[in-house]
């Protein structure tokens, strides 16, 4: 496991919440493992979003993904959907 990263079983317990919006520009992600793993790696680190690895690719996008989240309360069922599963 990455330090910053998910065990298969934390990504299992959140992965249908963060399911893209198919036919709306923007919002189908590809990839919401690497996107959570860049905020959780952002957020642990306390580095600018900017300064962000090469391997998150760009960090504009995550950030545009975190406020998406935030505005439409994913984060809340993240955190609801985590706490099920201990």
């Amino acid at each position: 496991m990455r330090r910053y990263g998910l065990r298969g079983d934390q990504w299992d317990q959140i992965a249908g919440v963060l399911r893209g919006c198919p036919g709306i520009p923007g919002i189908t992600a590809s990839d919401n493992l690497l996107s959570v793993e860049a905020i959780l790696y952002q957020h642990c680190t306390g580095i600018p979003r900017r300064d962000l690895l090469e391997r998150f690719r760009n960090w504009k996008s995550i950030r545009g993904r975190f406020s998406r989240w935030a505005e439409t309360c994913v984060w809340d069922t993240v955190f609801t959907a985590g706490l099920r599963g201990q």
